[in-house]
């Protein structure tokens, strides 16, 4: 028995004067109470779905997902523990509010409506052309733009074949925790899997404007550049 299905059968007790349904197979049972204004569950540590109780039949399982992604599935185990495996990184709100849900039904509290659905994320901006120059970044756009206006030299690419400007890199440092030559070739521009030599080539003026922001010396500067261009060369065809 999933989650959501639970979560149906406490939604039909509460609509109805049945003080108790009970769900079980084999050694399987739960328990929905309805007790004044409150409800009581008891979930045991193995998921089955028989129904079993003087009302309407609980709802029918959900059929199985035919995404190639796995879907993600939170359970409680004989301890009460809490665990939601599968998912992606695009579902993550919703597994975050599957686990809270959970863990609320097992710790007998009120379910209550999520407050995340339609909650808007840092640099949320409705009007974002996707596409058009740093787009990625969304509402912190508007900031880049204005880094560039207040400095033109911001605004000259790190490689002249690859669009990531020196703005996005000052900005990666300052906002964004770069703190590497490959945080930014690697994990920024992703230069380093589409073009290797680029970012290779790269590395020394990433390493030398990297320098100026944080406050490095020189010696930091060639141990970057040797350390990524090091672990570049596996990159090369």
């Amino acid at each position: 028995m999933d989650f959501k299905q639970i979560q149906e059968l406490i939604k039909m007790v509460n609509k109805s004067n049945i003080g108790e349904v009970t769900i079980e197979q084999k050694d399987f049972k739960v328990t929905v109470k309805q007790k004044e204004e409150h409800i009581t569950q008891v979930v045991s540590s193995a998921p089955a779905m028989v129904a079993s109780a003087p009302m309407a039949p609980a709802p029918a399982p959900a059929a199985a997902p035919t995404a190639a992604a796995p879907k993600a599935a939170p359970a409680a185990d004989a301890s009460n523990l809490i665990t939601i495996t599968g998912g992606k990184w695009t579902t993550y709100r919703k597994m975050a509010k599957d686990a809270v849900n959970n863990a609320a039904f097992v710790a007998k509290l009120p379910i209550v409506k999520c407050a995340t659905r339609n909650l808007r994320l840092h640099g949320y901006d409705n009007n974002i052309l996707y596409g058009s120059e740093f787009s990625v970044y969304g509402s912190d756009a508007v900031l880049i733009r204005k880094m560039i206006a207040d400095d033109p030299s911001l605004g000259e690419r790190i490689h002249p074949s690859h669009n990531y400007c020196k703005a996005e890199l000052v900005w990666a440092v300052s906002n964004e925790m770069a703190m590497t030559v490959e945080d930014i070739l690697a994990r920024r521009s992703r230069m380093l899997f589409v073009d290797a030599r680029a970012a290779i080539a790269s590395a020394e003026p990433v390493a030398k404007l990297m320098a100026e922001q944080l406050g490095m010396d020189a010696a930091w500067r060639e141990d970057q550049v040797r350390r990524f261009q090091e672990m570049a060369e596996q990159y090369l065809g």
